[in-house]
């Protein structure tokens, strides 16, 4: 099946071997497929510095930040553990961060963590990545992020204590398409709400923490302040657990704060289009990551100082308990309107990144040329192309096809926006949506997810061997000990966490099964391949 999508969505499978101005037209499109080397052709540059932290910041603080701290509750013994946890996992993550610094310096174009891993090993691992990211790790976050939106949203618009799995699904389904369609008028639109966005989110997190802080000062709530057990005191009633148990239970509590803490790679694969990168990207990681760690933190002390451990456990919306004993019925409702906005915030980053990833992996081959708008060298060509073709197609899909292809034209060529990569992106995650389950989601996205992240972490010893300009002045260079730190902690919580949820190791093995049969009717197996760049800090 996926042998078969990727020919019908090459020209030659819509022309006729004898029709000329087809042959012409695929003689077009295969020039145009092999002229855009560097994937930064997708879209115009346009990010600036603070769009780019809008973006990271935006895919950070999303619906994570809002629904993990119960996981993470439910896995350690105390608030104390639990605050370890949070740090624990912002330092692993920059300790990343360092490291993708220094590779998307080397190689500044779109493509992100596909072209990082494409340079240090090969096409193959490229392509896998892509595919992971695409069908995996991306989708079912944006369907996560999607579902939380929708379920805040209703929770504070309707009435009653719970809300019907098909309002919520519907409300989900119209709030992803929504903010596609927003994207479908340009990358500018969207990091201008992605700047908007952020407001509400850090005012989310300010709004937690303070509210908090100041209600436990003043004796509201049940937690650290007058839980007899404090920040690092068990309760004794807890059953008692082996260290076998106790490492599990700290993985699964690690992943979930990795969880929240995901997106600071994804700027990577919209690089190519931020301005002066080498400068901008190391400000913009660093700047991100000092907001988003002090304000995770804040706020996880903020709901331990207020719910006892027993009630962050019970629940898996942490925030409106926390805004039902602190700022009330009307703060609730204020609350959840914040976190819906939050995550519809993190889902429009999402959709820019995601889409900026499946163009840069059709540009190589990874996915269907249609993607990556390379099916046709011109819209002049794709008229010729729609009005020869569309009838094959049958007269209601072709007129379909048709009236969406010439609506959105002029987005795609244009504005370069990769309107049909953000569509089938869309598509995949309504299917998660409506017949997804999201238990042990978390854990699988992180294994998918932080196995490339440590390849990735690795490729920046290979950059440093293969690039002759690395050791130049003024060139970033991490310290080695964040690259291998970053690689021997991510490899341990893998390990457990596959150890712990086999299902997930052979389903990731699975796809790379089917991502190796296709791969390899397509390419030969080979070595390494080139950058599409490599730019040093002063580039």
């Amino acid at each position: 099946m996926v042998y078969f999508f990727f020919k019908l969505t090459r020209p030659s499978s819509l022309l006729a071997p004898e029709d000329e101005e087809g042959s012409r037209l695929l003689v077009a499109a295969e020039d145009a497929v092999d002229a855009p080397e560097a994937p930064s052709a997708a879209v115009p540059k346009g990010l600036s510095f603070l769009n780019g932290i809008a973006l990271v910041m935006s895919l950070q603080i999303g619906s994570g930040i809002f629904l993990t701290p119960s996981q993470v509750a439910k896995n350690v013994p105390n608030p104390g553990c639990g605050i370890l946890v949070w740090f624990f996992g912002g330092v692993l993550v920059w300790t990343g961060v360092c490291s993708f610094i220094e590779l998307g310096t080397s190689i500044a174009t779109n493509g992100g963590l596909q072209e990082y891993l494409r340079y240090c090993y090969g096409d193959f691992v490229g392509a896998f990545f892509s595919w992971t990211w695409v069908t995996i790790s991306r989708s079912a976050s944006m369907a996560v992020v999607t579902a939380v939106f929708a379920e805040y949203l209703c929770k504070s618009v309707l009435p009653g204590p719970t809300v019907s799995a098909v309002a919520v699904k519907s409300v989900a389904l119209i709030g992803l398409w929504l903010m596609t369609v927003l994207n479908w008028t340009g990358p500018k639109a969207g990091a201008d709400f992605a700047n908007k966005f952020l407001v509400v989110k850090l005012g989310a997190l300010v709004l937690i923490a303070t509210s908090g802080m100041i209600s436990s000062s003043m004796g509201v709530g049940d937690g650290t302040a007058t839980s007899p057990y404090g920040w690092f005191g068990t309760d004794p009633s807890l059953p008692q657990t082996s260290l076998t148990e106790q490492i599990s239970q700290f993985v699964t509590a690690i992943f979930a704060a990795l969880f929240a803490y995901n997106g600071f790679e994804s700027i990577g694969f919209v690089l190519g289009d931020v301005r002066e990168p080498a400068r901008s990207l190391p400000r913009i990681l660093h700047t991100a990551m000092t907001v988003v760690i002090t304000g995770f933190i804040l706020t996880n002390m903020s709901l331990y100082m207020t719910l006892s451990m027993d009630q962050l456990r019970s629940t898996d919306t942490p925030t409106i308990s926390f805004a039902t004993k602190v700022l009330g019925p009307v703060g609730r409702v204020v609350l959840s309107i914040v976190v819906a906005i939050s995550a519809l915030g993190a889902l429009n980053a999402n959709i820019f990144a995601t889409a900026s990833l499946s163009v840069a992996a059709s540009q190589r081959g990874y996915f269907p040329k249609l993607l990556g708008n390379l099916h046709c060298s011109s819209q002049a060509d794709e008229e010729l192309l729609l009005d020869a073709h569309g009838r094959r197609l049958g007269r209601y899909l072709g007129f379909l096809i048709t009236q969406f292809s010439r609506l959105t034209a002029p987005s795609r060529w244009e504005k370069k926006v990769p309107v049909y990569a953000m569509t089938v992106n869309a598509m995949l995650v309504s299917m998660y949506l409506v017949l997804g389950t999201y238990d042990g989601l978390v854990t699988f996205i992180g294994i998918s997810q932080y196995f490339f992240y440590m390849l990735a972490a690795g490729g920046v010893f290979i950059i440093r061997r293969k690039d002759s300009n690395a050791g130049e002045p003024g060139r970033f260079r991490t310290g080695s000990w964040n690259p291998i730190i970053f690689i021997l902690c991510s490899s341990f919580i893998i390990l457990r966490g596959v150890a712990s949820n086999v299902s997930h190791g052979i389903a990731l093995c699975a796809l790379a099964l089917v991502v190796f049969v296709v791969f390899k009717s397509r390419f030969s197996l080979g070595g390494h391949v080139q950058p599409v760049s490599l730019r040093g800090a002063g580039s």
